[in-house]
């Protein structure tokens, strides 16, 4: 990763080296969270391999920490988003990680080998579609410092998997508790109510920001979330791949948000999108 120090006028350094970050790979996502409550703002990044959390020592430098507060340090998965977020409100913030595909790249199809592997009649790398399926992880943060993966007993492992990719926590129904949406590629958007007893209900086709306003799936990238209306309640934007529109959910009454990407002018452009 990179990390670019802001002198306070106007000019920004690269300092990752002398900042702690030396570790090489394919880095996908990073997430700002205060882990420890120490007062430091700290960084998770998620890479292709296994994910590192760095804690920031308050002195301009970051140590990788993963393996003390017992996340998964070994092995091979293909985290992408992620968020922190205190979904049951002790204190302490969680971490909430997206997966986008469960890569093996020496079982991987050859570019142009099967119809997941073709793109507009061109031989291309292969997938999603066709590849297996990844699942997201709710990480649970422990008075001690560690985290426990609580997945299966909060319910984020319930709609099966998926291919996901950007994720926002946010408290979309105005209840007090944060609830989690993922933007996913090619299968069904989740969104996840918080239930206030530390589980979750998969709501994303019942909330209307599983699919677009045709009932198509779409390769949802990133999100941004925002009271964009003014009526109290937060709207979500998600870009999306080339050839479709950026969606736009309007939040109605908490429980329904509508697509309403065309009638918001988003729809003159439909270029490849990313982040929001």
């Amino acid at each position: 990763p990179q990390l670019y120090h802001n002198d306070g006028g106007g000019h920004f350094t690269e300092v990752a080296k002398q900042a702690g970050f030396t570790a090489e790979g394919w880095a996908q996502g990073v997430c700002v969270g205060d882990y420890d409550n120490d007062g430091h703002p700290d960084l998770f990044v998620t890479y292709y391999g296994h994910n590192r959390l760095y804690r920031n020592d308050g002195k301009g430098h970051f140590e990788d920490v993963t393996a003390r507060v017992k996340l998964p340090a070994t092995g091979t998965r293909y985290g992408s988003g992620c968020t922190f977020v205190d979904y049951d409100r002790d204190g302490r913030l969680d971490l909430f990680v997206s997966n986008y595909v469960d890569l093996d790249l020496a079982r991987t199809p050859k570019p142009g080998s099967s119809e997941g592997c073709l793109w507009k009649g061109l031989a291309v790398m292969c997938g999603p579609r066709g590849l297996p399926l990844a699942h997201n992880i709710l990480y649970h943060a422990n008075a001690d410092g560690t985290f426990t993966d609580v997945s299966a007993q909060a319910g984020i492992l319930q709609p099966g998997g998926r291919y996901g990719l950007g994720v926002v926590a946010a408290d979309f129904d105005n209840d007090g508790w944060p609830d989690i949406y993922v933007a996913c590629d090619m299968t069904p958007s989740l969104f996840f109510h918080n239930r206030g007893d530390g589980t979750f209900e998969e709501r994303g086709a019942a909330a209307g920001v599983a699919y677009n306003f045709d009932g198509q799936l779409q390769a949802g990238m990133g999100i941004a979330v925002a009271d964009y209306d003014g009526n109290g309640f937060l709207d979500i934007a998600k870009t999306n791949f080339s050839g479709d529109l950026t969606s736009l959910y309007s939040n109605e009454d908490g429980k329904f948000l509508t697509d309403v990407s065309r009638e918001a002018g988003l729809g003159a452009r439909q270029f490849l999108g990313w982040g929001v």
